[in-house]
């Protein structure tokens, strides 16, 4: 399991080199972003393998919303022992209010992030990478030095320090390249 998103993380990196060689620095800064759940994942499964179970069974999950929307895609048969296999694990995947949570772990990747020495990174980094995701740069307080380095084709490198942030970047922002 651990191995699967290591190779995620490492396919990743592949794929972001790609987009910044090619000019699509916003693209690159959204797979930075899931590079960045993967790894983090990764390394608090590594730390606590007692979750691997939890990371797995929660496929089940996955597998019975996924029908939900489209029925038509399992047969009949198939669909009934998704529907078991969503019975035995709903109570694992429960929050505290009895509703079943949106992703495998019972806390959200920011908590994890601490768990694993890179809480600084999902603060600046991640942060304004999912800003760029979810097209929301008006919530994030640095948009018009975002916009700035997407429009002037600025690279901030990982090792320099943003004055603007005046916080060392973690993992590089391909920014308009």
């Amino acid at each position: 399991m651990i191995n699967m998103l290591v190779r995620m993380t490492t396919t990743g990196w592949i794929e972001l080199l790609i987009f910044v060689g090619h000019g699509a620095g916003l693209g690159a800064m959204k797979i930075a972003r899931g590079m960045f759940e993967t790894s983090v994942m990764a390394e608090c499964l590594r730390r606590t393998p007692e979750e691997i179970d939890d990371y797995i069974e929660y496929g089940h999950v996955l597998d019975f919303k996924r029908i939900k929307l489209f029925p038509e895609a399992v047969s009949a048969e198939k669909a009934r022992e998704i529907e078991g296999e969503y019975t035995r694990v709903k109570p694992l995947s429960e929050n505290k209010n009895g509703k079943v949570r949106n992703h495998w772990n019972k806390h959200p990747i920011s908590y994890m992030a601490e768990k694993v020495e890179r809480g600084q990174q999902y603060e600046i980094p991640y942060s304004i990478a999912a800003s760029i995701r979810h097209g929301n740069f008006i919530t994030c307080p640095n948009a018009k030095l975002l916009i700035r380095l997407a429009c002037s084709r600025v690279l901030v490198s990982s090792f320099r320090r943003c004055s603007a942030l005046n916080v060392p970047l973690l993992f590089p922002i391909p920014w308009g390249l």
